[in-house]
């Protein structure tokens, strides 16, 4: 008698149109045996068959001839079916529940269970059952969207969203340009009032959107959802920006403050990566330049030239190389031309600056020159 994992496993190997040799060598068992499971299998499939053809009483003696302790499994699955074409669901599922007790792996009765809780609208069942079917095989999509969409169903309204949320991330993972599931995961998002999330997940699909428009170019369509989404991108950043501002102005006197806030931000904050360092003692003047560069990236322009007009009536010492050239760089990026005003501004400032370093060489290469004299 061998285990009934061996017997499940050489099972398999025949349905794979694998050799009696074949099986024998990796299993270790009898080819008597595997003869004897061979035919078990024809004849399961033979009265699946007679079943199909309404042949209902001639299945049933069929199955009685599948005897021994073994085949009880099989027994009750092909049983069943039997009932289920006899229209009997009540004693199908009470035969299938009893092949779930016997096999707790086999995923077919978890399938056929599935099938009887929908036909009776016993959706508590459905859920455990196709928790189930994912403990079994943890990559089936199908069963993760199924289970996920009957969670929203029973749990719509109650703010629980945690399953739901762990199971589409994971189908996602598997299927990472799914366009649907994306939407899902910004649905859920907007949900829990999570924008940065939001954010995250709406990028995602833009990129994954022009990738599809790099393969067709002509795609209208995704040409329309690209735009929709770029939009949805603009205004959620513009929103953050604004609630931004507001944490920063209420830390305007702590420049670390100012700077936790910043790389604590995400996607729409990508500006916080670009600025390294930012000590300095007029704490006043780092801010405005910080939020000049963030509006700038975000492009709000109007909002940036206010940052940096402040940052201008704030500034005292012009001499102060490293914040202006920082200022001058944003103001002559591509996103900023019509701050023309302010560029003739910071030109002024580089020919003091400039007069101010030849001033100090003037006087640097007077004073050696009168040490040489004293030489």
């Amino acid at each position: 008698m061998y285990p009934v994992e061996v017997k499940k496993r050489a099972i398999e190997m025949l349905k794979s149109k694998s050799s009696v040799k074949d099986i024998v060598k990796e299993l270790g068992v009898s080819e008597t045996t595997v003869y004897r499971w061979k035919k078990e299998l024809r004849k399961r499939r033979r009265i699946k068959r007679l079943s199909v053809e309404g042949k209902l009483k001639k299945a049933e003696s069929e199955v009685a001839e599948l005897k021994g302790k073994s085949n009880e499994p099989i027994r009750n699955s092909l049983l069943a079916m039997i009932e289920r074409r006899k229209g009997n669901i009540a004693e199908s599922k009470r035969l299938e529940e009893k092949v779930l007790e016997q096999e707790p792996d086999n995923l077919r009765t978890v399938y056929n269970l599935i099938e009887i809780a929908i036909a009776e609208g016993d959706i508590e069942r459905e859920k455990q059952l196709l928790e189930l079917k994912l403990k079994i095989n943890p990559k089936d999509v199908k069963a993760m969207t199924k289970l996920a969409s009957l969670i929203r169903k029973t749990e719509k309204g109650t703010g629980k969203t945690t399953r739901e949320k762990e199971l589409i991330e994971g189908a996602l993972n598997l299927e990472p340009k799914n366009i649907i599931l994306l939407n899902w995961l910004i649905d859920i998002a907007v949900q829990e009032g999570d924008e940065e999330r939001q954010l995250q997940l709406l990028q995602r699909e833009a990129e994954t959107l022009k990738e599809i428009l790099d393969e067709n170019q002509n795609d209208e369509k995704t040409k329309k959802k690209l735009k929709g989404i770029n939009e949805r991108i603009r205004q959620l950043n513009k929103r953050q920006a604004i609630a931004f501002e507001e944490k920063v102005n209420e830390n305007s006197a702590d420049i670390k403050a100012i700077r936790e806030l910043i790389y604590e931000s995400n996607d729409a904050l990508k500006v916080a990566e670009q600025i390294k360092e930012m000590y300095g003692e007029e704490q006043s003047v780092d801010r405005e330049l910080i939020l000049a560069e963030l509006y700038y990236n975000l492009g709000l322009v109007d909002r940036a030239r206010k940052s940096l007009k402040s940052f201008r009536d704030t500034l005292q010492d012009v001499s102060d190389i490293k914040r202006i050239s920082q200022a001058i760089r944003l103001v002559q990026s591509g996103k900023t031309r019509r701050l023309d005003w302010e560029g003739m501004w910071f030109n002024i400032l580089l020919q003091e600056q400039s007069k101010n370093r030849i001033s100090q060489a003037s006087t640097k290469d007077g004073e050696k020159g009168e040490e040489g004299e004293e030489k």
